[in-house]
């Protein structure tokens, strides 16, 4: 495949972890580390929890999920127990791999996902699409697992 300058086209391909490339461009929310000060201040005075602002930055103004997460693979004295999470529900799965391993310190590697026993496989895909937005308002009380 043969991709054009970043510059002249804007597209450039993004590598997910198992070395996959994936053809959907976006421009991500990098913040430097000044923004990032900056952000995490307004985050405090919003009274938002720790690490969210930037995900509600990037995702701008769509329902938050409130979800637990449950592990099957660790003892609740390892990775902090079961936790809740607030995250939008547009949050692609990859993202989602990152803002637990930040909450618990579990690597994105380790995690297979599954919400209503349905496994969370494609990174680039969104929580939406997996209908998770739906179950969670019926269901709030549902585990986020992270499986064996």
């Amino acid at each position: 495949m043969n991709f054009v300058n970043l510059k002249t086209n804007r597209y450039c391909p993004k590598t997910t972890r198992d070395g996959a490339n994936v053809t959907e461009w976006t421009d991500p929310y990098e913040p430097t580390p000044e923004q990032e000060a900056e952000d995490r201040q307004k985050a405090f005075e919003a009274g938002i929890p720790h690490g969210e602002y930037v995900y509600r930055k990037r995702y701008g103004d769509c329902p938050i999920l409130s979800l637990l997460v449950t592990s099957e693979l660790h003892t609740d004295t390892e990775y902090g127990g079961p936790f809740w999470i607030h995250v939008p529900s547009k949050i692609r799965v990859s993202d989602l791999r990152d803002y637990i391993r930040d909450r618990s310190g579990i690597m994105p590697g380790l995690m297979k996902l599954a919400y209503r026993g349905q496994s969370l496989d494609d990174e680039s895909r969104k929580l939406e699409h997996y209908g998770v937005r739906y179950w969670n308002k019926k269901f709030p009380d549902w585990p986020l697992v992270i499986k064996r």
